[in-house]
């Protein structure tokens, strides 16, 4: 069995990528789904900048002052399933669209 060439690789990379955004996107991510695309992140070291994302400026916050109370030492962060509004999804699919085009 001779080995997947690099472009061949790349294409699925790019189409899994591709549905994981649609189904987020779309609203029926699965959390399966959500496990996958944050694997697929951090697999690939994309991570997020604070700049003006709100959730993540307060979320910030929060854990500053969680490791504050706990006299410095680290915080687990507990997941939750609130819901993502359109506009963060909106603006999560256009930073990542922008950093490659999956869309191709």
């Amino acid at each position: 069995m001779s080995k997947a060439s690099a472009d061949l690789l790349s294409t699925l990379h790019n189409a899994v990528t591709v549905e994981l955004l649609r189904r987020i996107a779309d609203g029926e991510a699965s959390s399966a789904d959500m496990g996958a695309a944050i694997k697929l992140l951090k697999d690939n070291s994309i991570t997020a900048e604070i700049g003006n994302n709100s959730a993540l400026s307060e979320m910030e916050k929060r854990l500053e002052a969680l490791r504050a109370r706990r006299g410095g030492k680290p915080v687990a962060v507990p997941t939750t399933s609130a819901p993502v509004s359109p506009e963060e999804v909106d603006d999560a699919l256009a930073n990542a669209m922008s950093r490659q085009n999956y869309g191709s």
